[in-house]
């Protein structure tokens, strides 16, 4: 879970460094396009009954945001677009047509724009081969080429949206609470006021590796043809916005010493960052670098957390009256510990599942034809845990960890099994009917084997229940084997001593 959890801050980072690369690549014909779905919004009335409470309609927003510059001058200019819809399938049919006004409304304002960067989480409507495929084809009817698509970690990296939707859910709720209902998309909207390349070239995460090159001849693209969403209207379009300019800064000035009355400081980890206004602060938690100092102007939480990590790296011997302590410091060399090769905090592709041995098939098959031989039905949970402390005739550990099994595993597997057997009786019943309705004396035969069939089953039944209340159970199995049968085949004396005395 550590390892894990330390792979995801690596991941989180690596992927932040795409961002940071667009920006610095960034020009008068490049914008930086980031985008996530809000949280869908719930219909609002400024008075309503309980019972309009529930079965609410949720109204689907999408947030974008494109980050540009100029050739003159150093600042970015961000400018947020907001798509509201009345219901809309979060797909990635749907985002394509997002994306693609996004882009021709971009296109429109500012013509000198040919290239764009993509950014969002790995949700499966972004994340998805159907739409980087048709990405392909804005470039030609738009005339903006898709440099590149980044995808960042699960609650990361979407901060410059996150930003922005808040502002925009105040704004409804005071919307409501001036006297207004918000019901539908008009009604939010009221409230609220590049060079072609030969295909695409994929990896897994961003700078790792060449990636592959995929011809754009060998991709299914569904979808070749523009998509147009229909507008409800010219005087429900963007609203007209002054972008807020922001000043990306240098490394130098990023690293540099911070003045002494500077009093908001960076939340992120490690970060020294300092500044002494929120504009600052904001656009360095946007678009700045966050730089990893051991300075004295380190922030309290990570001054706690140094002296805590100090305190644990050393041992001190304590005498048996507790009158002093002498502090034996134990040091550490970087030969003591061997790097990870690069790509260890990859995520693993989800695989299908591992097929079980024939050691653990046979069982498993024991444990369960045991179970439908003594009408108790065996319990995964129990299995389970038998299965750690099995072992075979001579004495040897019977699984090694490595195949353990947990409860899960072994009532899928005993699930297929009882539906196997189940198709198999049917698949007889079936076959006998056949046979029968071509005779009628055949279907009386079969009526008669039927009712013999069904007073044996019952009386099986009523002998097993007065087996179950004398106590007397057979077979007796131990740890998974069959003590009867053993001991008709006269393999009993093959059990070791101890293991016959614990039976006992």
């Amino acid at each position: 879970m550590v390892l894990e959890w330390k792979a995801h801050i690596l991941r989180a980072q690596n992927q932040d460094q795409a961002k940071q690369d667009a920006l610095r690549s960034l020009d008068s014909t490049t914008v930086l396009v980031i985008m996530d779905w809000a949280v869908k919004f719930t219909q609002m009335k400024y008075r309503e009954k309980q019972s309009e409470w529930y079965d609410k309609l949720g109204l689907n927003w999408h947030v974008s945001c494109i980050i540009s510059t100029s050739d003159t001058e150093h600042d970015l200019e961000v400018a947020s677009y907001v798509h509201l819809f009345d219901s809309c399938a979060q797909d990635w049919y749907a985002v394509l047509s997002i994306v693609t006004h996004l882009l021709r409304t971009a296109k429109a304002t500012q013509l000198q724009i040919t290239k764009a960067y993509l950014r969002s989480d790995g949700a499966g409507c972004y994340h998805n081969n159907d739409l980087i495929a048709a990405v392909s084809q804005i470039g030609k009817h738009i005339g903006i080429q898709i440099l590149r698509y980044d995808f960042s970690e699960p609650q990361f990296g979407k901060d410059v949206c996150d930003r922005i939707i808040s502002p925009l859910k105040s704004a409804l709720t005071r919307y409501c609470n001036e006297g207004n209902d918000i019901l539908s998309a008009s009604d939010m909207h009221r409230a609220l006021g590049a060079r072609k390349p030969e295909g695409i070239v994929v990896s897994r995460a961003y700078g790792i590796g060449p990636g592959k090159l995929i011809k754009w001849n060998v991709l299914n693209i569904k979808c070749e043809s523009l998509i147009i969403a229909k507008d409800s209207g010219s005087e429900k379009g963007f609203s007209s916005v002054t972008p807020r300019r922001m000043t990306l800064p240098t490394v130098q000035e990023e690293e540099a010493d911070v003045v002494d009355d500077a009093s908001y400081q960076c939340n992120e980890p490690g970060c020294s960052y300092v500044s002494a206004n929120f504009e600052a602060l904001q656009d360095h938690i946007n678009f700045g670098r966050h730089v990893l100092s051991t300075k004295a102007n380190e922030g309290i939480y990570d001054r706690l957390r140094r002296e805590w990590a100090h305190k644990f790296a050393t041992l001190s011997i304590e005498p048996g009256n507790r009158t002093s302590n002498i502090p034996v410091k134990v040091s550490y060399s970087r030969q003591d510990w061997t790097p990870e090769s690069r790509g260890w905090a990859l995520q693993n592709p989800r695989g299908g599942g591992t097929r079980f041995s024939e050691n653990i098939k046979s069982y498993l098959q024991s444990r369960f034809d045991t179970g439908e031989l003594t009408g108790k039905k065996a319990d995964p949970n129990q299995i389970s845990k038998e299965m750690r402390a099995a072992s075979n005739l001579d004495g040897t550990r019977k699984f090694n960890r490595e195949v353990w099994l947990n409860k899960t595993q072994i009532q899928s597997f005993f699930s297929r099994l009882a539906a196997r057997k189940r198709k198999r009786q049917t698949e007889g019943k079936e076959t006998a009917l056949g046979g029968d309705n071509a005779d009628a004396e055949n279907e009386e035969q079969f009526l008669e084997d039927e009712i013999k069939f069904l007073i044996e089953k019952h009386r099986n039944q009523v002998i097993e229940e007065v087996l179950d209340q004398v106590g007397l159970v057979n077979p007796i199995t131990y740890d998974g084997y069959n003590i009867c049968e053993l001991a008709k085949l006269d393999k009993l004396s093959r059990f070791k001593v101890e293991k016959t005395e614990r039976n006992v």
